[in-house]
Formats: structure tokens, C-alpha cells, sequence
């Protein structure tokens, strides 16, 4: 079993992640098999979000215009990932 290990989950703005962007990043560390910590944040994108996204998530566009934008919560992202294990339902796409 992994020692140390991070699962992500995202919410975007589309499905090509050249082209979409994150709103919401949701990550749950582990050590040794225990859950040791949370971190989840909404993530105000650059453009529009097709409605659809928003009925498909649950996340309201008052939420958005609240938080940050990524570059402002990028090394917190990295510095919560550390040197763990990366999981995600689809890793090349989350990644």
C-alpha cells in the first residue's frame, strides 16, 4: 500500500484542459492509510463558464467571483501535495 498520497478531484470549466480551466479543486491527504488533512477551494477562472457547468456542478457563479484566482493558490496547491503519491479518477486530464 502507498505510504503518502493525495486524492484530487477537480471541477472545470470543460473537458479539454488545454482550453478549459479549473473552478474547484477538492484534495484529501493521507499518511500510512489515515486521512491527515483537507484542502478545497473554489478557483476564479479567466472566462465565461457555459451554464451547463454550472448545473452539472452544483457551484454557483457568486462562488467564483468570490475566490481566488489559480495563481494565487498555486503554491499552497504544491506545497499540500508535497512529495505524495498524485491520485485522480482520471490522472492525465487532472494532472
Amino acid at each position: 500500500m502507498l505510504k503518502n498520497y493525495v486524492c484530487v478531484d477537480l471541477e472545470t470549466t470543460g473537458v479539454v484542459p488545454e482550453k478549459n480551466e479549473i473552478i474547484e479543486i477538492g484534495m484529501v491527504k493521507y499518511e500510512d492509510g489515515v486521512c491527515v488533512d483537507t484542502y478545497q477551494s473554489f478557483v476564479k477562472p479567466t472566462r465565461k463558464v457555459p451554464p451547463f457547468i454550472f448545473k452539472l456542478t452544483g457551484i454557483s457563479n457568486n462562488a467564483l467571483l468570490k475566490a481566488p484566482v489559480f495563481d494565487d493558490i498555486a503554491q499552497e496547491i504544491k506545497a499540500f501535495i508535497g512529495d505524495s503519491f498524485f491520485i485522480a479518477h482520471n490522472v492525465p486530464f487532472d494532472f
